[in-house]
């Protein structure tokens, strides 16, 4: 259900990293791309692991899938999504959820957060993270308030999304590979390819967990925005 290739040219480059705890897993991540030069991806965690994680991760595919080519703006994308998870779920289950918005000819990057960990966007050396946007979906039936994001980018911008799996990695000591290691490690690495990028990340997550085993299903999506 998710990509098996993601697009890399001249407007943007994008890798992604997918590892299920279980045979089969509720992380999800996608890309939907459009003639005019723009794109919305996104990146989804649902709760619980295994097949019933799994199953509800299909329907969101679907719905995603339905929903993205017919409504313009990611408030209607994100508003319709939050409907079609709570009629399943019945605020039993959520999911949170990241989605962006880029237009390669205006060079700008619109994005909401459903309770999803916040990305790390890397420009001009700074790192920020993005955090606006409204809480998980499926748990209302309509959501309590809604913040969308805008970044008008005046260079190259580099756009790591992931699953809080990630961060949850722990070492034989107890020590979690936490957000200060994340942010390090991607600033010490940010002038590589965006593939190169998340095959060293793999390499130091493993060298950092030794034997221990991952405790929850990891994805990761990056992207390279190019001005």
């Amino acid at each position: 259900l998710i990509p098996r290739r993601l697009p890399s040219g001249l407007r943007y480059e994008m890798s992604s990293i997918y590892r299920p705890h279980f045979a089969v897993g509720g992380d999800y991540y996608d890309v939907v791309e459009f003639p005019d030069e723009k794109a919305v991806f996104c990146i989804a965690d649902i709760t619980g692991k295994g097949v019933a994680a799994a199953l509800l991760m299909a329907n969101f595919q679907a719905n995603f899938h339905a929903i993205v080519p017919r409504c313009p703006s990611l408030e209607e994308i994100v508003t319709e999504m939050n409907s079609a998870v709570h009629r399943v779920t019945e605020g039993d289950r959520f999911i949170t959820l990241f989605i962006g918005k880029y237009d390669a000819a205006t060079h700008t990057l619109q994005y909401i957060n459903a309770g999803h960990t916040p990305p790390i966007l890397i420009t001009e050396g700074k790192a920020s993270r993005l955090r606006n946007g409204t809480t998980v979906l499926g748990w209302l039936p309509e959501l309590p308030f809604l913040e969308i994001g805008n970044i008008q980018l005046s260079s190259d911008a580099y756009l790591f999304t992931y699953t809080d799996g990630l961060t949850d990695v722990c070492n034989a000591a107890g020590e979690d590979f936490n957000d200060d290691m994340l942010l390090d490690f991607l600033q010490t690495n940010i002038d590589l390819p965006v593939k190169e990028i998340n095959e060293k990340l793999l390499v130091q997550v493993e060298k950092f967990k030794g034997d221990q085993p991952y405790p929850d299903d990891i994805t990761v999506l990056s992207c390279r925005l190019f001005k």
